[in-house]
């Protein structure tokens, strides 16, 4: 669930709850499921997987820079 809210000084109101997402999400029990970044405005979430066969292993795919990969290759193709 998600929620809207709203800080005035010292008050602090909170929206209506509405569904984030429709996805079935990984328990991990007293592990926690999720990562905050640094910056506050993203975040990783273990989703459940949908072939009842990938229960039980773990993989995770992490991509990083992947604009600076995008700008080198838009770059390298506009060279040709």
């Amino acid at each position: 669930m998600v929620v809207s809210y709203s800080v005035d000084g010292d008050s602090f109101r909170a929206g209506r709850p509405r569904l984030w997402s429709e996805g079935q999400f990984t328990d991990r029990g007293t592990v926690r499921n999720f990562a905050l970044h640094p910056d506050g405005k993203r975040f990783a979430v273990l989703k459940t997987p949908e072939d009842s066969e990938q229960i039980g292993t773990t993989q995770v795919t992490l991509v990083t820079n992947w604009f600076d990969g995008v700008r080198r290759r838009v770059a390298a193709a506009g060279q040709n």
